[in-house]
């Protein structure tokens, strides 16, 4: 398919859907990916709204903890829709946790789902979006981007296993970086940036709303390469 292609790893309420909305706006395909089958039709009826009737919405129910069969969704994805455009990894488990006391089947859940899912969906993505943008020239230029955690730096005890995978994530997402900017123009290079998020996302918030976020997202997939930007700080408290 020659139309543009937005896959989304972990999608719901909030960054997800908004996320898949804007772009679906503008005409792009969206691919779903959740563990949560129930929701995800919701989802892919809520995304259709904001579609072209060209637009395809497909659901894809998957444990992206489970990197076989997340691997062998991403090339159903693939088979059916084509090569990803944009690709938005927004995999976490967002709830408190107490050092100490944290089963460690949690903190290697969490691993797996958001750092292992993340190579593994960056590792698919990354051929793909480099030989489509060979011979591109100018942008807006192939995208892959993770919303990320202010908690990657500045961790907090309350949710410490968070701020564990989040700065692993984000460690990864600086590698990925750096090889791309070493990448001539002619190499395909892909843009890898990070929504850094300061805190609790939702419509009461002031700067950090899904929609705000979504708008960083589609910035970022915008922009020319040499005004990329490896991080976006949105509502993020300074020191």
């Amino acid at each position: 398919m020659s139309q543009n292609l937005l896959v989304v790893v972990g999608s719901g309420p909030g960054i997800g859907l908004s996320t898949a909305s804007l772009f679906a706006s503008h005409g792009f395909s969206i691919a779903l990916i959740s563990r949560n089958a129930e929701r995800l039709q919701s989802d892919v009826a809520a995304v259709k709204k904001s579609v072209s009737p060209s637009s395809t919405i497909k659901a894809y129910s998957t444990n992206v903890g489970d990197s076989s069969a997340l691997s062998s969704t991403l090339s159903q994805i693939q088979s059916e829709l084509g090569t990803p455009e944009v690709v938005l990894f927004n995999v976490a488990r967002i709830q408190s946790s107490t050092i100490g006391q944290e089963p460690v089947r949690n903190i290697r859940g969490d691993f797996e789902s958001m750092n292992v899912g993340l190579y593994v969906t960056a590792t698919w993505a990354l051929p793909l979006m480099e030989d489509r943008a060979k011979g591109r020239g100018k942008g807006p230029w192939p995208s892959f981007l993770l919303s990320g955690g202010f908690v990657a730096e500045d961790p907090r005890e309350t949710v410490f296993a968070l701020s564990m995978q989040k700065a692993m994530q984000h460690n990864l997402m600086k590698s990925l970086w750096r090889v791309q900017m070493h990448k001539k123009t002619e190499e395909g290079p892909v843009h890898f940036g990070v929504s850094n998020i300061g805190g609790h996302v939702g419509d009461e918030e002031p700067v950090r709303t899904a929609s705000n976020i979504a708008g960083v997202h589609w910035e970022l997939y915008g922009e020319e390469r040499q005004n990329w930007r490896q991080q976006v700080d949105i509502g993020v408290e300074k020191k």
